[in-house]
């Protein structure tokens, strides 16, 4: 058997902006998929330690309730 396959999936609203940004900052990026008709889109990269990350979006994502007052409290 394998090493173990270790993932931790980040969700955003867009992913082309963070994709960027960390391909441009040296960070090794797989290229961005797309899945359907754009439905859903990932990308993998990997941290400083060499962990296996995904970014991820799709139209079945839950939208997050954005609270003004949370970093006040």
């Amino acid at each position: 058997m394998g090493s173990p396959f270790r993932l931790w999936p980040l969700i955003a609203q867009t992913l082309s902006t963070p994709h960027r940004s960390l391909k441009d900052s040296g960070v090794e990026v797989d290229e961005l998929h797309t899945l359907g008709d754009g439905e859903a889109k990932y990308f993998y990269f990997r941290d400083n330690e060499g962990n296996l990350l995904e970014g991820a979006w799709s139209i079945w994502d839950p939208v997050d309730e954005i609270k003004e007052d949370f970093m006040k409290q």
